[in-house]
């Protein structure tokens, strides 16, 4: 898969996902016993808004984890009409997940040299 050139992208943790078998390798890891209970205090940022990114969010909602989806474009679903995108965003917030839309991913940086990550937008969020 390409990764673009943000800093902290090859940090662990950072994962890409093109596939269902990218996700249940991703699944695997966070209910890995090592990490599981830590992992649901903290927040996983889904970066892109697509089908492939809402599908990463459900499964990790389902996890019991918090959620945060960021994209770049105004809205989800981007292949969609917007009147039909503002459905699936009420939904998706419905289920607890925050959207962080119309904004970019800038950067990771690793928290305190632990396997933390902070995720930051083009916007200077820090997420």
């Amino acid at each position: 898969p390409i990764r673009p050139p943000l800093p902290g992208i090859d940090l662990g943790g950072v994962f890409s996902v093109r596939s269902i078998p990218d996700v249940q390798r991703i699944v695997s890891w966070c209910k890995d016993p090592s990490r599981a209970e830590r992992l649901k205090k903290g927040t996983a940022v889904v970066v892109g808004g697509g089908f492939i990114g809402l599908e990463m969010a459900e499964n990790l909602d389902h996890l019991g984890m918090k959620v945060v989806v960021v994209e770049m474009l105004p809205q989800l679903m981007p292949p969609l009409d917007y009147e039909m995108a503002v459905t699936v965003q009420e939904h998706v917030i419905r289920r607890g997940v925050e959207l962080c839309l119309g904004d970019g991913v800038a950067g990771f940086e690793q928290i305190d040299n632990t396997d933390r990550l902070t995720v930051k937008t083009s916007s200077g969020r820090a997420i």
